[in-house]
């Protein structure tokens, strides 16, 4: 599916555009988190946004996009259309990508890489369009400036982005950050079967955990659960500690709004005075996870518990939510999984009264064990995992327990 075309900003002949500039830009997201990621970028500022498929288009000012590219937790990407339309053969994408006047947005010293997402009959695979639109980069730096840049695929200072879908609509846009947003800068090491730090972010906000009772991860593994839902009840931008990011390059960026946008972000931070707990049967996983809580600055708000989920039971803790990603079979090996499923179905019935219950996993048969009907679902891929995110709202009393979740 195209990117739905909104006209692109006149280019200014010394800058992009200033930082009061109305412009539109494409914030990229998991499918079927568009409407969460919507209402974010409203908070944050858009004047005017358009849903896609795992896309949306956003209207609003340079210094919008700064504020969304600093607190954004669910958004994997921004993009700023440079050119976009239809191609009429495949020869076309030369010449419109060399019609883009690069040399406003690189200098000939800088380097810079092209990232390709191609869906089209024309070109069978990504490599050979991206070096297309590379060459023509190249080839107008050098009649403009007499010189080339260089190519960085690692650490470029412009990342450029080409979309061509099989219609032949394309789009060719900088890309702000020149990486995936998941990158928060706390997880160093990934562990096994890792959640990624976006789709954390979106099952914190789904859960509706704000901070306000206590939270437990009985499967915490690395801990970036827990983390995200720190992060996001205490407000801490979700770039505090991300890499930077390829803007700073760009000729219109301005340290002084930059730090003005972070300034403003951090002011809105809030204590957080609830219990947060972390367990998992593997010593090794609560290494990891604690040393990333410790990179991020937060491991002073979690108690970390060393147990067999089955066996857990959280000592004086009122009733609150627990948000999880037990293992389910892919990528760690359990010999049993719907028995795990099961018995620790039965531990939530009897020691979890009232406890709100959100699990994610890519195994319903297992899901379907926990003994619980579910009152909320959403679907969404891990990697390359359909998975399923469901919402179980325990209960104190005699009420029959069902031996099985019925429902797909």
């Amino acid at each position: 599916m195209a990117y739905q075309h909104i006209p692109i900003p006149k280019l200014e002949p010394l800058a992009p555009f200033g930082l009061d500039a109305s412009i539109q830009w494409i914030a990229t997201c998991l499918a079927g988190t568009e409407s969460l990621v919507a209402d974010e970028l409203q908070s944050l500022g858009a004047k005017s946004i358009l849903e896609g498929h795992r896309h949306l288009r956003v209207e609003g000012r340079f210094s919008d996009l700064l504020t969304m590219l600093y607190e954004s937790r669910l958004t994997v990407r921004f993009l700023v259309p440079l050119a976009e339309g239809r191609l009429r053969k495949p020869q076309d994408l030369y010449k419109k990508a060399a019609a883009i006047p690069w040399e406003r947005w690189l200098l000939s010293n800088q380097s810079f890489a092209v990232d390709a997402n191609i869906n089209s009959p024309w070109f069978k695979q990504n490599l050979y369009p991206a070096l297309v639109v590379k060459d023509a980069l190249v080839d107008r730096l050098r009649d403009k400036t007499g010189k080339r840049p260089n190519v960085d695929k690692n650490q470029p200072h412009l990342k450029i982005h080409l979309r061509i879908d099989e219609q032949g609509a394309y789009t060719i846009a900088l890309d702000v950050s020149g990486f995936s947003l998941q990158r928060r800068g706390y997880r160093k090491a990934g562990g096994p079967a890792p959640i990624s730090e976006i789709l954390a972010a979106v099952l914190v906000k789904i859960s509706g955990w704000s901070g306000e009772k206590p939270l437990l991860d009985p499967f915490c593994g690395g801990g970036t659960l827990l983390i995200e839902a720190i992060r996001a009840a205490k407000n801490i931008p979700s770039a505090a500690l991300a890499p930077p990011f390829c803007v700073f390059h760009w000729p219109n960026f301005s340290k002084e709004a930059w730090d003005e946008v972070k300034q403003q972000a951090h002011a809105k931070e809030k204590e957080l005075n609830t219990r947060v707990i972390g367990s998992d049967i593997s010593g090794t996983a609560l290494s990891l996870g604690q040393a990333h809580a410790q990179e991020a600055g937060l491991d002073h708000h979690i108690e970390w518990v060393k147990a067999d989920a089955r066996m857990l039971v959280p000592a004086h803790c009122p009733a609150g939510t627990i948000l999880t990603n037990p293992p389910y079979g892919e990528r760690i090996a359990i010999e049993d999984l719907e028995a795990l499923y099961g018995d620790w179905g039965r531990q939530l019935k009897n020691h979890y009264p009232d406890w709100d219950v959100w699990v994610l996993s890519a195994h319903k048969e297992a899901l379907k064990r926990i003994g619980f009907k579910h009152h909320s679902q959403h679907q969404f891929v891990s990697g390359t995992l359909p998975v399923w995110f469901r919402g179980f709202q325990l209960y104190s009393g005699s009420r029959k327990l069902p031996t099985q979740d019925t429902e797909n």
